[in-house]
């Protein structure tokens, strides 16, 4: 029951940080949070299906994250 209502939490936050354009980073950690909660729901209910759906988002979540992060880097070493 409480994992249920951390994933409905994290859906609810990562959804509206990523509407306002200057929290999209947090909001991609919180959606690849809530990727990771639905990986762990899923294969503990062992519903599969869900957990190749879940691992594409968090996937999707990861590379955002990774490309901010370089970006980030990049400007930081171009000083």
């Amino acid at each position: 029951m409480i994992l249920s209502y951390t994933i409905a939490a994290t859906i609810c936050m990562s959804v509206w940080l990523l509407q306002n354009g200057r929290r999209r980073v947090c909001g991609a950690a919180l959606g690849l949070f809530n990727a990771l909660l639905w990986i762990f729901a899923s294969e503990s209910a062992g519903a599969h299906g869900v957990t190749v759906v879940a691992a594409m988002c968090a996937l999707q979540f990861a590379c955002f994250l990774l490309a901010v992060a370089s970006v980030a880097v990049r400007r930081a070493h171009a000083h």
